[in-house]
């Protein structure tokens, strides 16, 4: 859902005035699935995250559709691929480009990358210190735009969000209509 919110907010002040499609990358975590070939891999939250893509949708739908139906569309694509298959096809794929990062940014296609880091549960790594001082972008794309969520010891949460200033701009005013108690998307 809030994946969702983001998307709708960003594009808030462009409605239906763009032809641009958005690509839509997010990740979700492959532990359970690989536990069905090796119990272990649920030990190793680090490890947990296959990229996938949404369907191509095109601003004006996203601007019509409802916080409800984007959230359904962006859970049943994450359903449709939670299984070995798929994980086994996008391994082959990064490794057929040797590795390397693969822009995403087309002519008139605007590219956003979701990363719940929440799903791997690495807030509970235990390192010794308050902070946790290690980042690695182990993605074979690179987005235009990104959105990090990572669940903090105490209960909170960090999003890290690199977001042309217009779109960052109308998830701002989003918000505080919302925090006014008005509707964000009117």
């Amino acid at each position: 859902m809030l994946i969702a919110w983001l998307m709708k907010a960003a594009y808030l002040e462009e409605g239906c005035s763009t032809p641009n499609k958005i690509s839509v990358n997010s990740v979700f975590s492959m532990s359970q699935i690989l536990a069905e070939i090796n119990p272990e891999s649920e030990q190793y939250p680090h490890n947990a995250y296959m990229p996938m893509a949404l369907p191509l949708i095109d601003i004006r739908s996203l601007s019509s559709m409802s916080l409800y139906e984007l959230a359904l569309c962006h859970r049943e694509s994450l359903n449709e691929r939670r299984n070995i298959t798929y994980i086994q096809g996008v391994a082959k794929w990064w490794h057929s480009i040797g590795w390397g990062i693969v822009p995403l940014g087309r002519r008139k296609l605007d590219s956003w990358l979701f990363s719940n880091q929440v799903l791997s549960g690495i807030e509970t790594i235990d390192l010794g210190s308050e902070q946790l001082g290690l980042w690695f972008w182990g993605n074979p794309v690179a987005p235009d735009h990104s959105v990090t969520i990572n669940k903090l010891q105490d209960g909170g949460y960090l999003v890290e969000a690199c977001v042309r200033a217009s779109r960052w701009r109308a998830i701002k005013k989003a918000l505080e209509r919302m925090e006014g108690g008005l509707d964000p998307f009117v």
